[in-house]
């Protein structure tokens, strides 16, 4: 769920083409060719539903998964299937017609996807009491599911991220948020403001993977938790990990959650040695219009992306501009790079940016951007009244002390000035 200028998804409706370059799980091609990246025609994915925070899986044959929430009034996410590398998309399945609905659940707030080592697809539909969840070994055919997947309530976004296959030894995380003040009532002390949690699954028994997670691991403290973006898990060293990176309450801080994850037999949470860092802290400007998201390299480089706009305390208004801004840290997470603003020439507003990692140092982020500028002072990218088009930058060196990046390429139709 979300306000206008954190989480304004609805903007620009449904392209699959932001997902087949930002997709959660899509990578870099490990070849990738020096020259600018070239894109063809967009490919409608959706094809009922309002469609808005569209999400993507890429399964380890090929098959492409998207999915998108239709409203929680519908209770009801679809899950649309590509088997000709996205070329064109259908309903899975499993999908009840005539509605489209994959699993009987009540759902249609937010939606994610994720797909395992072994192909398996897992799903999490977002109710606000609960989080409804789903795995399908076939593909989408058929799905085991609960209603009431996280033991905790009142719930907003979830996040998914495997760590090999979870019904063979592997798990599951779900990141997520705990919402204690869903009427958004005042709160200096911050006691009842966001709380960033991750669940795991399976739990000690190994029953329902991917189905049944929890207990429940706090990440944040008072006050640093505004919304998360993805989660991702990595392994280095033996040890595996789970990150998940967010902004704060009063969206001026960028900070980046870490946790080992350990046998349930070591920790009643399945997570130890768990850490928030501050990436970034900028007095007098505010991010938004989307959530952080972030990406990891092959070689476990981390790459965050987030917006970031000058701001009016007072007014409590933008006043200029809101730019990409990006960090990188060579070491899981322990320290960061200043940030860097993001090159967008000609580029005025630029939005729900999402980062695709490959080979070391290489990533693509791909975002919204536009040449029109908001009458400032305003509301930052919902007050643009001005074209909006699909953009993609390209780094094969991020991890430099100098990157280089491409001149933003064009994937959608002309941004018009």
């Amino acid at each position: 769920m979300g306000l206008s200028f954190r989480r304004s998804a609805g903007l620009l409706g449904t392209l699959a083409l932001l997902a087949s370059l930002t997709g959660k799980s899509a990578p870099v091609p490990a070849s990738a060719a020096s020259g600018v990246p070239t894109f063809g025609n967009p490919t409608i994915s959706g094809i009922q539903g309002t469609g808005f925070e569209q999400d993507l899986r890429l399964d380890r044959s090929g098959r492409v998964y998207s999915s998108a929430p239709g409203s929680l009034s519908s209770t009801i996410s679809y899950i649309n299937r590509s088997l000709d590398g996205g070329q064109t998309f259908k309903w899975v399945a499993g999908a009840v017609q005539p509605f489209g609905k994959p699993i009987s659940c009540v759902g249609g707030g937010d939606s994610e996807l994720a797909t395992d080592t072994a192909n398996n697809l897992y799903f999490a539909d977002l109710t606000l009491a609960n989080m409804s969840t789903a795995r399908s070994g076939d593909q989408g055919r058929t799905f085991a599911f609960s209603c009431t997947g996280v033991p905790a309530t009142p719930v907003d976004r979830p996040w998914l991220a495997t760590d090999g296959n979870p019904t063979s030894g592997g798990s599951i995380t779900m990141a997520y948020d705990l919402v204690p003040n869903v009427v958004g009532l005042p709160d200096p002390t911050c006691q009842t403001s966001n709380r960033l949690v991750l669940d795991r699954s399976p739990v000690v028994d190994a029953t329902l993977p991917g189905v049944q997670y929890g207990p429940t691991q706090i990440i944040n403290q008072p006050c640093n938790e505004g919304i998360m973006g993805n989660d991702e898990v990595f392994t280095a060293n033996g040890v595996h990990r789970a990150f998940v990176v967010h902004d704060n309450q009063n969206l001026d801080s960028i900070l980046m959650g870490r946790c080992d994850l350990v046998p349930f037999t070591a920790s009643p949470t399945g997570y130890a040695n768990c850490q928030d860092v501050v990436v970034t802290h900028f007095p007098g400007f505010i991010t938004g219009a989307n959530f952080p998201t972030m990406a990891i390299d092959r070689a476990g480089n981390i790459f965050i992306v987030w917006e970031q706009a000058p701001f009016d305390a007072t007014s409590g208004l933008v006043t200029g501009d809101t730019l990409l801004f990006y960090s990188v840290s060579k070491d899981q997470g322990n320290t960061w790079t200043p940030p860097r603003q993001l090159p967008t020439p000609g580029l005025h507003n630029n939005v729900f940016a999402w980062p695709a990692a490959g080979d070391a140092g290489r990533v693509d982020v791909a975002w919204y951007g536009t040449k029109a500028i908001a009458p400032n002072p305003s509301h930052g990218p919902d007050s643009v009244r001005g074209d909006w088009s699909l953009f993609l930058a390209q780094s094969l060196n991020f991890t430099s002390s100098t990157p280089t990046w491409t001149t933003p390429v064009l994937a959608s139709e002309q941004c018009s000035p």
